[in-house]
C-alpha cells in the first residue's frame, strides 16, 4: 500500500467508526459496555518511573566515593519538601 499518494481520512469518518463497531462486535463489546467505562488514573509510584527509566546495570549501584556522598548529603538537605 503506498501511503505517500493516498489522501488522508480523518479518525471520526463513517469507515473507520463503522470498522471500530465491527471489531468491537466481534469481542462481544457493545456501545453500553464501552459507555460504563471510567478513567479512573493509574496509581504512580516515582520510585517505578525512576527504575523503569534507568539501565538495569544501575539500579543495584552503591555510592561508595567520599565525594560523592558528601554532595548526595549536601543536596538532600537542601532540598525543600513538596508543597501540599
Amino acid at each position: 500500500m503506498r501511503t505517500r499518494t493516498r489522501e488522508p481520512q480523518t479518525l471520526g469518518s463513517e469507515g473507520t467508526l463503522g470498522r471500530m463497531a465491527r471489531i468491537l462486535a466481534a469481542r462481544n463489546i457493545g456501545p453500553s459496555t464501552v459507555a460504563e467505562l471510567t478513567d479512573e488514573p493509574e496509581p504512580f509510584s516515582p520510585l517505578d518511573a525512576l527504575l523503569a527509566a534507568m539501565p538495569p546495570r544501575y539500579q543495584d549501584a552503591v555510592a561508595d566515593y567520599p565525594q560523592v556522598l558528601a554532595w548526595t548529603r549536601d543536596v538532600a538537605e537542601a532540598a525543600a519538601a513538596p508543597s501540599q
